[in-house]
């Protein structure tokens, strides 16, 4: 189904880049500008400055922050400050991290490029909405830079980890399940700015890449993270496809560079996304009991508030595997609320007629239309997305929203089933972590 290929990635030339570390960055989404700031002043060669620079006063057609990026890629190839590889590879990538419980964690996948496929085909699957503003964002860069900056995350089924077996043992002598041992020497490591370490091999061994390449095609491959980097990389596709009067569904723009994992992978983690609320209508109780049996969580201090805040999502999440739970937090007040749903019929009765049920099913659709929609009225301006709980709590308390409500992850089992039954989860569904980083391997769409 799936159609991957190696290729001649560009990477940091780390006799000029000593320290890796400064060179790279997150992905653009989750950058503050205060974060932005942090970056430019990190090193003059960070990534940052190509995939989410800097807007100046007098930008404007001819000079602003995509021609910036293109001159920033061509002066640093120039300067040999970036390099591309002579033989077309495989980037096998293991990233070590904690969870916030001290749990280690190694989650394995792999840069490759994989062939644009309309979601239509059913080849690659999205499980998520998009925002329009976002896409024509990336669509400028891509057009002025002609190149794949940072790679979409997509997952593929793989039970018994047949393809990191194949990849470790190009490495060296395999490790316990599957796992890459001392043996081979990664070609790039670091630690990141979380204290995560990163190691990445290129695998240029033919016969590996063709057993490689041989299993993925026979699987689909499901977006995790970066549904908008695809869906810029398919519409690039189309208006380069329209131009081009000798187009042949070969060439380098009908490709885009993607980090490949098994979705059966324990080192896989989704965190979940809490809405925090700027603005709503206001708050009625007997509105919210009208759909929710309510259970506060009292504190009077600090310390109380963070025992009684680790007690509702301790109780969340182990009731919310079989029912519909939120813990809401609102601005002024003295406790936690904890809501679990009386009736899904209420969930039924609210969303668009067509869903399947396993769609309606998701705490995220219950959030949606029941939570944001019905009781607090909130427009999507009013709407923002953290994945921390203690600071999205903190946004509350510093007056940057008026409510936060705190939700359990998505199951990465919904997130198949919803993605193959072609639906798509409300905007920011998942969040899955760690993410990518942007600069460990550029792809150029210029040749191979």
């Amino acid at each position: 189904m799936a159609h991957i290929i190696p290729f001649r990635g560009i990477l940091y030339n780390t006799k000029k880049v000593k320290n890796l570390s400064n060179a790279v960055t997150p992905p653009y989404d989750v950058i503050t500008p205060k974060k932005q700031d942090e970056y430019y002043k990190k090193s003059p060669f960070n990534i940052v400055r190509l995939d989410l620079g800097k807007e100046i006063k007098d930008d404007n057609l001819k000079n602003n922050k995509y021609t910036r990026a293109n001159d920033f890629i061509n002066e640093w190839l120039g300067k040999d400050v970036l390099t591309r590889d002579e033989v077309p590879a495989f980037y096998f990538h293991t990233h070590t991290y904690n969870l916030k419980n001290n749990l280690k964690k190694i989650r394995s996948g792999f840069i490759s490029l994989v062939k644009i496929e309309d979601f239509e085909n059913g080849v690659v699957l999205p499980h998520e909405k998009t925002f329009k503003n976002v896409k024509s964002d990336r669509l400028d860069l891509l057009r002025s830079c002609q190149v794949n900056l940072s790679q979409v995350f997509a997952l593929y089924p793989d039970k018994n980890n047949n393809i990191n077996k194949l990849f470790t043992a190009n490495i060296g002598k395999p490790a316990q399940a599957g796992r890459p041992s001392t043996a081979g020497k990664p070609d790039i490591e670091l630690k990141d700015e979380e204290g995560s370490t990163h190691r990445l091999w290129k695998i240029t061994d033919t016969n590996t890449i063709k057993k490689i390449v041989k299993n993925i095609e026979k699987k689909p491959l499901f977006i995790a993270d970066g549904h908008h980097r695809y869906e810029t990389a398919l519409n690039y596709r189309n208006e380069r496809r329209k131009k081009d009067k000798k187009f042949t569904g070969e060439e380098p723009y009908n490709y885009v560079m993607m980090y490949l994992s098994n979705m059966d992978d324990t080192g896989l983690t989704i965190l979940p996304t809490h809405r925090l609320l700027k603005d709503f209508v206001p708050l009625k109780m007997n509105e919210l009991e009208k759909y929710f049996l309510v259970k506060k969580f009292p504190f009077r201090n600090e310390k109380q508030k963070a025992s009684q805040l680790k007690i509702l999502i301790g109780q969340m999440e182990k009731e919310g595997l079989k029912k519909h739970l939120f813990g809401l937090y609102l601005s002024g007040e003295k406790s936690f609320l904890l809501l679990k749903l009386k009736d899904h019929n209420h969930v039924l009765e609210k969303m668009e007629h067509g869903k399947p049920k396993e769609w309606a099913e998701l705490d995220v659709v219950v959030l949606q239309y029941i939570l944001i929609h019905t009781i607090f009225k909130a427009k999507e301006e009013d709407i923002f997305y953290l994945a921390d709980t203690e600071t999205a709590c903190k946004k509350v308390d510093q007056k940057e929203a008026k409510a936060v409500i705190l939700l359990n992850p998505t199951k990465i089992s919904q997130v198949k089933k919803i993605a193959s039954l072609g639906e798509r989860m409300p905007h920011k569904s998942t969040y899955f972590y760690p993410k990518i980083l942007t600069g460990l391997v550029i792809n150029s769409l210029k040749d191979y």
